[in-house]
């Protein structure tokens, strides 16, 4: 995809410049202001962005690797990276200033802690979502391709039903 860094960069401002807004308000004024405002208030769908940009890349990897070498890859290019953010962030917040709570310390650097709880630091939903998403996507990519894409409209119709009963 010809534009793909750039879609992302574009979705990561989007998400970044929602949360700032929501912190401190959205002060625009003007038919220009009152039209960033809006967009900015959508800001929550460069989340969606992300993911969609995710699967394209994902789709790609898949075609031209094995189940091991998507799988080796995505522990090289993603578990490792926040593993190693999620050790130095819980280690100071559990460790250190939550006085020593192994347990928590544990439980937040696997994500189980979020699963269990539902809650912890703001991005933390995002990691837990995209492991599992990562886990799944080969069985999910495999049965889309023999189903000839039958079961990703089932998914999508499912995700949409979900969604409106929310």
């Amino acid at each position: 995809m010809k534009y793909r860094g750039e879609l992302f960069g574009f979705a990561a401002l989007w998400i970044v410049m929602f949360h700032i807004c929501n912190q401190i308000g959205l002060p625009f004024g003007g038919f220009f202001g009152k039209a960033c405002t809006k967009v900015i208030k959508w800001g929550n769908r460069g989340v969606d962005l992300f993911l969609f940009l995710s699967a394209i890349g994902l789709c790609v990897s898949m075609q031209k690797n094995t189940i091991k070498d998507f799988y080796k890859n995505r522990i090289r290019k993603v578990v490792v990276p926040v593993l190693i953010c999620c050790v130095l962030y819980f280690g100071w917040e559990d460790l250190y200033i939550g006085g020593g709570d192994f347990l928590n310390f544990i439980l937040n650097i696997t994500t189980i802690n979020f699963w269990i709880k539902g809650n912890g630091p703001h991005p933390h939903w995002y990691i837990a979502l995209i492991l599992i998403l990562y886990i799944i996507f080969p069985l999910v990519y495999k049965l889309d391709v023999k189903t000839k894409h039958l079961s990703t409209v089932g998914f999508m119709g499912a995700a949409w039903m979900i969604d409106s009963a929310a």
